[in-house]
Formats: C-alpha cells, structure tokens, sequence
C-alpha cells in the first residue's frame, strides 16, 4: 500500500502534500476525518506550555498518516515548550551540547569568549529530531554537532544540520554570551561589546552606554 501511494498513480499527489502546499489540504482533511474533529486551537495547562508535552492530537493523526505512506520516517507526538527540562544528566547530555569558553587567565580581554558553543564554530541547526521515544516520553533530539564536520560539509551533517545564514560570515560565533564582559582599562575605547545571541542564532555588537 506505502509502495502504491509513493511511487504509483498517487506519486504526483503524495509529492504535493509532503513536499508542496498540498500538506494544508491534509492537515484540514485530517481534523474533519477525527474523532470530535480535531481543532490546531485547545487549551494548556502552565506545565505544558512551559515544558512542552506528548501526544498532540494532530501530530498523532499526521503520525498514522505517515506510518502507512512514509514508514521509515522518524516522527514524535511531542511539542517543545519555552523551555526545555531536562530529567537527568544523560537526558541532558543528549540534548545539549559543550560549550568551550577562554577562561582569560592568559589574555584577559577574552574572557568568557567562545571558542565554541554547542561545539560549534559557526551556527548550524538541526532541522530533524530524532531517536524519541512517546511511549516513555523522550523527547526527540539530534545527533550532536561534531566538530570534524567543520572541514567536511559534505559529511553526515549535510542530512541534519544546516547553516542558520546564508553566508559564512553571518553564522560566525564570536564573542561572549552576554552575561560577562573583560574589563575595560582604558575609558576611551570603544565601548562596544560583540556578543552571540542564542536565542537570534546571530553574533551581534551591542553598544554599552553606562553602567
């Protein structure tokens, strides 16, 4: 039946839904096929906007969708919240990362710059999660950055990372996180401070005015 529907007479159609706009016309075929009718609106409760949650109902009614065209396609229930909780080091490790900072001992004026956040030295983002679990509520994650990908863009990583920018330059990470700066000795430098903005994927020069 998956073969029928993805490589038969329905090519043309499946093709439009998973790869063109045709995926709106599956989403509203799918809430009025659901029991009750599916709605994309419902409420939450503060722990799952916060924390995030399993079982959505319309990511469970694409999910059945795609277990009978597209079976070997990774796919989760779970929705991501504001933030992310973590249930233990291993979850964590899984999930996040290392950071490698200057400690300034040497060079004071690097203090607290990257060398590398989340062990990378350009913005990259991982498009597909995978290796989740809804049965024991993991949440889907992406194999970590590894480093030697940054001279073989041809490597794995061209499957699930992908550079947040457009060029090299605006996907450098330079800078500090923010939260700490070198000290200033001379009051008449320039008071700018370069700083990598997770949240914007983006290193930005932010100007200092007083303290």
């Amino acid at each position: 039946e998956a073969r029928f529907l993805t490589e038969g007479p329905l090519k043309g159609v499946m093709d439009e839904i998973f790869h063109g706009e045709g995926w709106r016309a599956l989403v509203k075929t799918l809430m009025c096929l659901s029991a009750g009718h599916a709605s994309p609106v419902r409420d939450f409760t503060p722990n799952e906007l916060m924390w995030g949650y399993f079982q959505d109902p319309m990511l469970s009614l694409v999910g059945k969708v795609l277990a009978k065209v597209m079976p070997d396609m990774p796919w989760s229930t779970f929705v991501p919240g504001m933030e992310n909780n973590y249930t233990d080091y291993d979850d964590a490790r899984r999930r996040v990362n290392k950071d490698l900072v200057h400690t300034g001992k040497r060079h004071i004026e690097k203090i607290g710059q990257y060398v590398k956040y989340q062990n990378m030295t350009h913005e990259y983002f991982c498009l597909t999660p995978y290796n989740g679990d809804d049965e024991s509520e993991t949440p889907p994650a992406c194999h970590p950055y590894e480093t030697k990908w940054d001279s073989n863009p041809d490597s794995t990583r061209a499957d699930m990372w992908f550079p947040a920018w457009a060029t090299v330059e605006a996907n450098e990470i330079k800078g500090t996180a923010g939260d700490f700066y070198a000290p200033q000795s001379d009051p008449t430098a320039t008071k700018d401070r370069v700083t990598f903005v997770d949240d914007l994927y983006r290193t930005c020069t932010l100007g200092h005015e007083k303290t």
